[in-house]
């Protein structure tokens, strides 16, 4: 009976000792958790707190603009009050009159902006002794405890679902066949340069057919998508930036592309934004870097970087650019009175001065001068002399001059309203049908 005793004493003793243990283990977690839900309500006072500072503080601003407009009111009518009354009586009893109505106005509204400023200072400090306590609860070992246990938890958490699922799903993309891509490549062909509106009208064509099909883009990769959408902004922002006269045509394509991207999300896209500006100096640069990428995300040899001007090239070219053979101009040709003594300008090639001499002797201008366009520099020079018309006429030979040089005097010309002509060539001959083209005789 005794031994019996003694191992249900033992037995009770052992229960007594594990809530004792487990009375120990708890209490922390329990008194973190009760300070979890004081600094919850400290942080909803401290919300509250906040919205009336919020209050006072557009309370005080009304108080503070009523008395500014009221003194400045006050003011204006003691001046005029004191300009026009102090000549006709005595100006005694007149200021300390005026002076006292003024006070009575500005009185009663100062004193309601003190009052709002004691508001604010109560409020402040309320919000002081908040943001105190919730620094003290949250330095307390109780409440890290529970802060480094939800993180482990989060971890935890975390390293399941990337155990369960692996990368993320957008990466296993099921293979797409590119030839469509590689087709539709095929028929906008490289990204060209747009000397004349005809160039520009074929290329709208060529866009518009592209992008009436846009929804079977739909089918291709994220990437192939936006670098497509990319190509054909900054194909459509060359033409507009070129032949603007052009813009009705263009205008309902760009819908089109936002559009598409706007309801599909594939990424984002350079140059359907209005402010956008070329990343590599021109739009035609810009079209043909995204026209060679997604040559080779699809598959398709790239042709060859056309190589940096050098002095080497530079005298190829004067090789390659023979004396033209020029002819008398006929007697009775209606632009020869239109063109004589104007101050003109040869972009492009290189020329001897002779050479130029003998253009200028032809057609009667005043002067001749010449930029080869081979330094930006220069052609940045001349381009402000257009704008400050400094020229009558410029005169753009497209075979001998990078499309960035070519650019920029078009939009001298543009911005200074000054006649320029396009050609391939500068023989008599070639000039006279360029300038009939883009003259008439009643125009310089």
């Amino acid at each position: 009976m005794s031994d019996l005793f003694h191992q249900l004493q033992s037995a009770l003793q052992a229960i007594a000792d594990a809530a004792i243990e487990d009375n120990r283990r708890l209490r922390p977690r329990e008194a973190g958790l009760a300070m979890e839900q004081e600094i919850a309500e400290l942080q909803t006072e401290r919300q509250s707190i906040i919205e009336r500072l919020t209050a006072a503080e557009a309370s005080r601003q009304r108080a503070d603009r009523a008395v500014r407009e009221a003194y400045e009111a006050q003011r204006v009518e003691v001046g005029a009050r004191v300009r026009s009354d102090a000549l006709l009586r005595a100006e005694g009893p007149l200021i300390p009159a005026l002076l006292e109505r003024a006070g009575d106005v500005l009185r009663p509204l100062c004193e309601a902006l003190e009052r709002e400023n004691a508001q604010l200072s109560v409020i402040r400090q309320a919000l002081d002794a908040c943001d105190a306590q919730l620094a003290r609860l949250e330095a307390r070992p109780e409440v890290r405890a529970i802060r480094r246990h939800e993180e482990n938890q989060y971890k935890i958490k975390l390293a399941e679902i990337q155990g369960n699922f692996g990368q993320p799903r957008w990466t296993q993309a099921p293979t797409v066949s590119l030839a469509p891509v590689r087709d539709l490549l095929r028929r906008l062909g490289p990204v060209p340069r747009l000397d004349i509106s005809a160039d520009a009208e074929d290329e709208l064509s060529r866009l518009g057919e592209a992008v009436d099909r846009i929804d079977d883009w739909l089918a291709w990769p994220r990437d192939v998508q936006v670098a497509l959408l990319s190509m054909c902004a900054a194909r459509l922002r060359q033409v507009q930036q070129l032949f603007p006269e052009l813009d009705e045509r263009s205008a309902h394509l760009f819908p089109k592309l936002t559009g598409f991207s706007r309801a599909h999300q594939p990424g984002f896209v350079y140059g359907l934004g209005r402010g956008h500006e070329p990343r590599n100096g021109t739009w035609l640069e810009d079209g043909a870097v995204w026209f060679n990428e997604l040559q080779e995300r699809v598959g398709v040899e790239r042709a060859p970087e056309p190589r940096p001007v050098s002095k080497v090239v530079r005298k190829a070219e004067r090789a390659e650019q023979p004396e033209e053979q020029s002819s008398p101009l006929p007697e009775d040709w209606p632009l020869r009175a239109r063109l004589q003594d104007k101050m003109v300008l040869l972009v492009g090639g290189d020329f001897t001065r002779d050479r130029l001499d003998r253009i200028e002797h032809t057609f009667g201008f005043k002067r001749l001068d010449h930029a080869s366009g081979h330094e930006p520099r220069a052609i940045q020079s001349f381009a402000e002399a257009i704008e400050r018309g400094r020229f009558d006429l410029v005169i753009i030979l497209t075979r001998w001059l990078n499309h960035s040089a070519s650019l920029r005097i078009v939009q001298a010309c543009r911005s200074g309203d000054v006649r320029f002509v396009q050609t391939d060539g500068y023989s008599t001959t070639t000039l006279q049908l360029a300038f009939e083209h883009a003259l008439t005789p009643d125009e310089g």
